[in-house]
């Protein structure tokens, strides 16, 4: 996968170094990482991301997925738990502990999913800080991350790529690379509904939980213009990303 951290016990962790941006600055390497759950990463992985060095890790989770499945250690690293929803709005998510059957039963509409993600006071306050730990990291990488990488992260990604001037079409080419790197979770129901309940069809809904589509990042940017004008005016006026923020992290972290 484009700009793959190369790792043992997860897969879907890319770095943004390398990434233009519409005026033809570079993102650096090893400052700015997004990733899935850190929960099985080997020593091996963690010795790697350690050397990076990664010294700030966002995780996005709920209380309940953290103790569930709790991130390993990474050395030198401070760990801060920043989740963009509560564990009773998560109650919509395919991210919870579930059953394929129990999938069938919710089907939540991921695009409702984005939206609320950018439009629910709790998510927007949550976004807030989020975005203002990654501003304000100072040496090393900061690394954001949800469970599957896909939904949480996606949105947290998307706009930590917008803050540096890069252009839709990279933001959404990064965004679907998450395709490139299935879920194992989404793998295991996807068969269990095509094979235990010979339903082809439901098992693709199924699956599509577990994947990054264009439609559902579409849902979350045409939310934010619709209530708030514009995404700049959403970082500016809503997320509270000054004008002078955004110019120094772009100092910090694009090369011309």
């Amino acid at each position: 996968m484009e700009r793959q951290i190369p790792l043992q016990g997860i897969k879907n962790i890319r770095d943004f170094g390398g990434i233009v941006n519409k005026y033809g600055k570079t993102i650096q390497k090893g400052l700015l990482i997004r990733s899935c759950s850190l929960h099985k990463i080997t020593p091996k992985d963690a010795e790697i991301l350690a050397e990076i060095p990664i010294t700030r890790i966002l995780d996005l989770r709920t209380p309940s997925e953290r103790e569930e499945k709790p991130d390993k250690a990474v050395r030198g690293a401070v760990s801060y738990a920043l989740p963009v929803f509560s564990d009773a709005v998560m109650g919509i998510s395919h991210e919870k502990k579930t059953t394929s059957l129990d999938l069938l039963k919710a089907m939540p509409d991921l695009a409702d999913l984005y939206r609320i993600m950018v439009s629910q006071e709790e998510c927007v306050a949550a976004l807030r800080t989020i975005l203002q730990k990654i501003l304000q990291n100072g040496e090393g990488a900061v690394l954001w991350h949800c469970t599957e990488g896909k939904d949480r992260c996606g949105i947290v990604s998307a706009l930590v790529l917008c803050l540096l001037d890069v252009d839709v079409d990279t933001v959404y080419h990064d965004y679907l690379l998450t395709k490139e790197a299935p879920s194992k979770r989404g793998i295991r129901s996807y068969r269990a509904v095509k094979y235990i309940l010979r339903d082809r069809e439901k098992a693709e809904k199924v699956k599509r939980l577990f994947s990054a589509e264009k439609e559902f990042l579409d849902a979350a940017f045409h939310e934010i213009v619709r209530l708030y004008g514009s995404v700049e005016s959403f970082l500016q006026d809503v997320l509270n990303v000054t004008p002078e923020q955004k110019k120094a992290f772009q100092e910090r972290v694009l090369l011309s």
